[in-house]
């Protein structure tokens, strides 16, 4: 008998718009979907919905959710256009506390088990307001009764959980993954720079991408050839340009949102990828630059360091310009150590290919639907 899984994520469903989070969905359907059938809930977005019908296999049934601004209407919507609740398991990638809270009750009220990813570092919190944080922490305690299990994708996760009780009992570490054949058989572009530094990711401050501006400006009075390379969008984008331009930064080079495709091109092509970000619970870019093959730059925060080994994979800084600066040169003066991160990133890579966390996913989706002593 096929499982039948339902994925809801109201951020998007493809790399470009969900993010880290849509990569995961997209691969683990497309690794996994040979044992399981995928029903998939997001926010009705027509750019997104379009591609992510194009991106997932026929199989999948995509159910685009309007929303609205007003909170009982976006409510009611939910309740009344979500899909049949005859799940085995329905596996939250958002935190119920939006519109998605009475599709959450009327599928627990249905009998379905009900998984969770827990994705939110307590840092994401630190602009918000008491009352958001507040509401949070009391709905997550609400419903640590409800999960059957709560994925985390890290060890640094598994300890920020810990903030909100004790769910050892529930907890499954499964990290992200990465299609490593499908990056490494990407063709090149020509990329200006030499080398050429590549950021993928939103620009948002949490990304650090402001850190990095600063930082390749400092570079570039010693080495004059360096190019940098944004791609993504973000809060940070006009921010980001603006900079550039009063600084009169001609080597810094905006690609916008790039497709799966071209991400993936342009990883092949670079010399290092940067990533300077100030949280991070995981970050799936730093596994596609390892398939690639590419010495990484990174800070020593959230489960970055849990990835990147330290002097074996690339190096590791806090989330400081000078810093940054600092091993942005020293990468690009020590060829040797270029190519040494390069072999070991191919090497290690390997522990995190889709093959393998797909068939974790599998398990974890059969254990759940044959726990029989517990909703």
């Amino acid at each position: 008998m096929v499982l039948q899984v339902c994925l809801v994520h109201v951020g998007g469903l493809t790399p470009i718009r969900g993010g880290g989070i849509g990569s995961v969905i997209l691969n683990m359907v497309k690794s996994t979907g040979d044992k399981i059938h995928y029903t998939l809930v997001a926010d009705f977005n027509r750019d997104d919905f379009l591609e992510a019908k194009s991106a997932y296999p026929s199989s999948v049934q995509i159910v685009g959710l309007k929303s609205s601004n007003n909170v009982a209407l976006g409510f009611a919507q939910y309740l009344a256009n979500s899909p049949h609740t005859g799940f085995d398991v329905v596996h939250f990638h958002d935190f119920p506390m939006g519109r998605e809270l009475p599709f959450a009750m009327k599928t627990y009220l249905k009998k379905c088990r009900l998984v969770y990813s827990y994705h939110v570092v307590n840092e994401f919190f630190t602009a918000k307001g008491r009352l958001t944080r507040g509401a949070y922490y009391s709905l997550f305690r609400c419903f640590g009764r409800v999960w059957k299990r709560v994925v985390v994708n890290s060890k640094f996760m598994l300890d920020d959980l810990r903030r909100l009780g004790d769910y050892s009992g529930k907890i499954v570490i499964i990290p992200n993954g990465v299609n490593v054949e499908e990056i490494r058989n990407a063709s090149e572009v020509d990329l200006l720079g030499t080398p050429s530094f590549l950021f993928v990711g939103h620009l948002e401050y949490g990304k650090g991408v402001d850190i990095l501006l600063a930082a390749f400006r400092n570079l570039q009075r010693r080495i004059k050839g360096a190019h940098l390379h944004l791609v993504g969008s973000g809060s940070m984008e006009s921010y980001c340009k603006g900079f550039v331009s009063k600084h009169h930064q001609q080597n810094v080079h905006f690609w916008g949102s790039a497709n799966v495709e071209l991400t993936r091109r342009l990883l092949r092509s670079c010399d290092i990828c940067v990533l300077p970000s100030r949280y991070e619970a995981f970050g799936i870019v730093l596994l596609e630059a390892m398939a690639a093959g590419k010495p990484i730059i990174s800070t020593k925060v959230g489960g970055i360091p849990e990835i990147v080994t330290d002097q074996r994979n690339g190096l590791l800084v806090e989330p400081e310009q000078g810093q940054l600066a600092q091993a942005m040169e020293i990468l690009c003066t020590r060829k040797d150590l270029v190519e040494e991160f390069s072999d070991n990133n191919c090497i290690d890579v390997g522990r995190y290919s889709w093959q393998a966390i797909g068939q974790e996913y599998i398990r974890l989706y059969n254990s759940v639907a044959n726990d029989v002593g517990n909703r």
